[in-house]
């Protein structure tokens, strides 16, 4: 718990958790998500001021200053990439999904570029059970000599030295499995807006919950898909007023939760 200083028992050295309570695009919210592991979390009073000068001498001397804006801005790192996470860096709607039935294709019509990948109608596809023919089904091709198979993308590729022609029209029948993945389509919201709640879980000092009723979140940094470093995702949160819902807490609250004294003790 806080100690009235000086105390070195209110020295800190901070850990905790985050969680975001993401607004809908009906305004409602959707529930508190665990972000995961959070390598850094920091809170930074932005204060503006109005300076005012007076210029009756020859040196101009400030004589007022004015705190015209008082806001707080947030900045925290995450390095748990998962869809959910995704979500809200790449400014998604929600988690959708990218599914299909099980089933035969008969007949899928790709044309030949030598070298290249011609993408199928489906995913997941039974290794083994492509069959590559020209259009009259009178010449079947042979996988490894003139062509590969990504199976999971779900992709020829023609390859050089088979018989094969470039812009060839061809007829591909396969045997694909269901599948059901999650996906996030990007930009389909302008905006990522909800409740930021960080509960503290110190290695030493007092531990705080930290409370903000409307945080506008945006992605401040590159989200490495090829790195010899950990994957992160840099965030920075805006925090917005709330008054018509907290008159008297309008941005939100900190809590010393070491402190906290049960009703019933």
């Amino acid at each position: 718990m806080s100690h009235a200083a000086p105390n070195t028992l209110n020295y800190m050295v901070g850990k905790g958790k985050v969680y975001f309570d993401r607004l809908d695009s009906n305004n409602l919210p959707t529930g508190e998500m665990d972000l995961g592991n959070d390598p850094t979390f920091s809170n930074t009073p932005v204060i503006e001021e109005l300076d005012h000068y007076s210029s009756m001498s020859g040196v101009k001397t400030k004589d007022k200053s004015a705190i015209i804006s008082n806001d707080i801005s947030l900045k925290f790192t995450l390095d748990e990439i998962n869809v959910d996470n995704l979500v809200l860096a790449l400014m998604g709607d929600k988690v959708e999904y990218i599914s299909q039935s099980d089933g035969n294709q008969v007949n899928a019509v790709i044309t030949a570029h030598i070298g290249k990948y011609a993408k199928l109608p489906h995913r997941n596809l039974t290794p083994g059970t492509v069959d590559l023919t020209n259009v009259a089904g009178t010449v079947h091709y042979t996988e490894g000599v003139d062509f590969s198979v990504d199976s999971v993308i779900g992709r020829i590729k023609i390859l050089s030295g088979g018989v094969i022609a470039e812009n060839q029209t061809l007829h591909v029948d396969y045997v694909y499995e269901a599948i059901s993945y999650p996906a996030v389509f990007p930009a389909t919201r302008s905006e990522v807006e909800g409740l930021l709640r960080f509960v503290g879980d110190v290695t030493f000092g007092s531990n705080y919950e930290v409370c903000y009723w409307r945080v506008k979140l945006k992605v401040t940094g590159d989200i490495n898909l090829i790195s010899d470093e950990w994957t992160q995702i840099e965030f920075e949160g805006d925090v917005l007023d709330d008054s018509a819902n907290h008159p008297t807490q309008p941005k939100g609250y900190w809590i010393d939760l070491s402190a906290g004294v049960s009703a019933h003790s």
